[in-house]
């Protein structure tokens, strides 16, 4: 069940970014086509789909929340791109292609990301005031750009428990925490459930970034102290998710669906 609403969900979202993004065929042509190659790179959605599911347990509709779930798309992929580049992690592929500088230049991959982040706020000027500090504060200089930042000064030091904890829920764990909490914002919910989505938020950003680093080598002699951890996480979020009711249940299955230890 859950992998077909997630199917469907993402199907939505791409028709919906479709819509938003400016046409490969518009001038300037070569950076609204990276702009699209970016987006358009058979990702999993799950920042958006995580909106729409918030506002979906608060009784709001998916369409409603679409803008703010594309407009956090846009800004995932906009990280995406410049976490890539030669100055940063130095990526040459993204999910399987080329990722954005290789394919159109450094210079043109900067722009796109610029660009997008630039039409995300544009897109979310239509919802209100208090999302659109939420989110700017999720990605900021406190938020995703910190972990962005700490991660690149920690670059082969041996940085301690705190640090990490620091990076994972800055890099990470912000957005993704900001896309639950202002899909009930905009869903207009009570604030305990706000509170409940948020508090679930954060301990998935958590889960989700110490999973991904369960990828590095250099974790593997930490995996069983990391599965552990995940495993520990995964217990709060499903007892956070009870106190959402009948419709918080959709949030347990990603959670076994997502972490599948």
């Amino acid at each position: 069940m859950i992998k077909k609403y997630l199917e469907t969900k993402r199907l939505l979202i791409n028709e919906a970014l479709g819509h938003y993004l400016p046409s490969g065929k518009k001038r300037p042509t070569l950076l609204h086509q990276a702009m699209r190659y970016a987006v358009f790179s058979d990702g999993k959605r799950l920042r958006p789909i995580l909106v729409l599911i918030a506002s979906e347990i608060c009784g709001s509709k998916s369409k409603r929340a679409m803008p703010l779930a594309c407009a956090i798309e846009m800004i995932h992929a906009y990280s995406l791109i410049h976490d890539d580049l030669p100055s940063m992690d130095n990526s040459d592929f993204r999910r399987g292609k080329q990722s954005c500088h290789k394919k159109f230049g450094e210079a043109t991959a900067i722009l796109a990301g610029d660009a997008l982040l630039t039409l995300a706020f544009e897109v979310l000027a239509g919802t209100n005031y208090p999302i659109i500090v939420e989110v700017a504060r999720a990605i900021g200089e406190e938020g995703m750009i910190a972990g962005q930042i700490t991660d690149i000064q920690e670059k082969g030091k041996e940085p301690d428990k705190r640090t990490i904890r620091y990076i994972r829920e800055h890099k990470t764990g912000n957005l993704i925490t900001a896309c639950l909490k202002t899909g009930g914002i905009l869903a207009k919910s009570d604030p305990e459930k706000i509170k409940h989505l948020t508090k679930f938020g954060r301990w998935f950003g958590l889960a989700y970034q110490i999973y991904d680093d369960l990828k590095d080598k250099e974790l593997q002699e930490k995996e069983n102290l990391a599965f552990s951890r995940i495993k520990t996480l995964k217990k709060r979020m499903e007892k956070k998710a009870s106190f959402l009711g009948k419709k918080g249940e959709i949030l347990k299955e990603l959670t076994d669906y997502v972490f599948r230890i």
